[in-house]
């Protein structure tokens, strides 16, 4: 069975993705996000649709700080806030193989 094959919940896409349900139900409903309706209530996301959805999400220069500086902090302040953002107490961090193997080699 090909990864674009499968079909997600969308609390699975959420652990996946490493976000909460309700952010997955946002980009759905918004148009961001292609999905499935199975009945009422049900939604379901293919693998090649997490791909796309994925594949669209990216960072221009113009939207990302430079590195070290958080926004609102001009050249040659100091920016004393963490570079990276703790998991929330009780999660685990996905091992990078269920990751990648989510989508093939490369």
């Amino acid at each position: 069975m090909t990864t674009s094959s499968v079909i997600y919940t969308v609390g699975e896409v959420a652990r996946i993705v490493r976000v909460k349900p309700a952010t997955v139900y946002r980009w759905i409903n918004s148009g961001q996000m292609a999905h499935m309706r199975c009945g009422p209530g049900t939604v379901r996301i293919t693998g090649a649709q997490l791909q796309e959805y994925l594949a669209s999400c990216t960072h221009t220069a113009s939207n990302v700080p430079p590195t070290g500086m958080a926004s609102g902090t001009s050249a040659g302040q100091k920016d004393d806030a963490p570079t990276a953002r703790a998991p929330a107490l009780g999660t685990k961090p996905l091992p990078a193989d269920s990751v990648r193997s989510l989508f093939g080699p490369e």
